[in-house]
């Protein structure tokens, strides 16, 4: 994961550099911001510091997180549970669901 969150923190970087934006596709988001925010949000819920705070990335998911749409879809949610035993969302009724 090291080296790949250097490569991403090297194009977010040419991104906001070579344009006046602060996505990796220019000024607003692009399916590609909201792609690598998946990948990034899956994996702080397995290890919360693997994007060190020193990182730009760090900056540009909190860019993400406060996007209206964005922020509601977050509060929205189900919860996901059992990160390596048993998988599975929880509802904002309190119910779990599983592939099982």
């Amino acid at each position: 994961l090291p080296q790949h969150l250097a490569n991403l923190e090297a194009q977010l970087a040419a991104a906001t550099t070579t344009t006046e934006g602060s996505f990796f596709g220019g000024a607003g988001p692009s399916h590609a911001d909201f792609n690598v925010y998946h990948h990034l949000a899956n994996a702080r819920l397995v290890e919360p510091q693997c994007v060190p705070d020193s990182y730009k990335l760090c900056g540009w998911m909190e860019l993400m997180e406060s996007l209206p749409s964005m922020k509601q879809y977050l509060e929205e949610r189900p919860q996901l549970v059992g990160i390596g035993t048993d998988p599975g969302l929880v509802d904002k009724a309190g119910r779990f669901l599983c592939q099982r």
